[in-house]
């Protein structure tokens, strides 16, 4: 069963990645039966949404954000980007009718009876969107967040060359540094810092730099899991607790937190508990190297040799297919 989708930047598709051109599936749209192969879907870029309605959570995230992309519909025909909607739940028609309705029959709904789509791309979170290029290679993908029709726009862009990943990164920047109290630039400042020191392995400086962060925004789960995470590395676990639990009672989705909670487990002689998490953080972070290298770490402790190295190779896959597709981005 797919997952709800939740704020994440890892690739929302088992059995697709960045780079990869579409599996084969039929699709039929949802009014007229009209049958469309994914062999159908180039020539201009396209954005697809992945939708359910079997539970009312996934009903309420899957229209806010087909009503998102409605709205963004004059966007996205001014740079020539097809949109289709894909109900991959098998949901009744008439809760398919309502989100038509809800869209005014803007956006096309096509049905995936036979689940070819949803298996062929192993689709794990609900809703979530996927950008494909004009020879239908997949671009970006990303589940429901408050922000991922905009990051979708973005995508578009870079797609046709109208802005650099670097260019939407400094107006980013620019416009957080607007928005910023001047409590929290002191914090940006300190915490830039430590993440510095973090690079240059200078654990103590790293640590200096956070808690004087943490003194203008004590409430920052960012920093307080930095602090969390390298007091681990220095082996005071009572206070990495500390901060850990107070940055994920914030943030309970954090990937750096879950990953150092995980650690912790393992340093406190909880080994079959850490391994137990690490399984979940690769099966719901699947594309991650980090999640990868940590369920090697625990398969290692639990004297599970085999299966270690699997998933050590596994991460150092992951890991050169990032730092490549970073390369081709500069």
């Amino acid at each position: 069963m797919a997952l709800f989708a939740s704020p994440c930047l890892a690739f929302p598709f088992r059995d697709l990645q960045p780079g990869e051109t579409m599996p084969s599936f039929k699709l039929q749209e949802f009014k007229t039966g009209e049958s469309l192969s994914s062999g159908q879907l180039k020539g201009n870029p396209m954005a697809i949404i992945f939708w359910g309605a079997d539970l009312p959570l996934k009903e309420q995230r899957s229209t806010a954000i087909l009503k998102e992309v409605k709205e963004q519909l004059d966007f996205f025909k001014q740079h020539q980007t097809r949109v289709i909607a894909i109900n991959i739940q098998g949901d009744q028609p008439e809760k398919i009718m309502a989100v038509s309705l809800a869209i005014d029959d803007l956006i096309p709904i096509y049905l995936d009876d036979n689940r070819e789509a949803y298996n062929s791309l192993g689709v794990y979170v609900m809703p979530t969107v996927l950008l494909i290029d004009r020879t239908g290679k997949a671009i970006f993908g990303m589940g429901y967040s408050r922000n991922t029709v905009s990051k979708l726009k973005e995508e578009v862009e870079i797609l046709l060359g109208e802005k650099t990943r670097s260019q939407l990164a400094e107006e980013e920047e620019a416009l957080k540094m607007t928005e910023l109290t001047p409590e929290e630039k002191k914090a940006k400042y300190h915490m830039e810092a430590g993440f510095i020191m973090e690079k240059r392995r200078d654990t103590e400086a790293a640590i200096r730099q956070f808690i004087t962060a943490l003194q203008f925004t004590p409430d920052s789960p960012v920093v307080n899991i930095e602090l969390g995470c390298l007091h681990l590395e220095i082996n005071q676990h009572a206070k990495a607790k500390e901060y850990i639990e107070k940055a994920m009672a914030i943030n309970p989705e954090s990937l750096r937190g879950k990953l150092c909670q995980t650690q912790l487990l393992a340093d406190q002689g909880q080994l079959t508990e850490a391994l137990a998490a690490a399984q979940i953080l690769s099966k719901t972070h699947i594309n991650n190297h980090q999640t990868m290298a940590m369920l090697g770490n625990m398969l290692q402790k639990n004297d599970k040799f085999q299966d270690a190295a699997a998933a050590y190779e596994k991460a150092y896959q992951l890991l050169d297919k990032s730092i490549n597709a970073e390369t081709m981005d500069q």
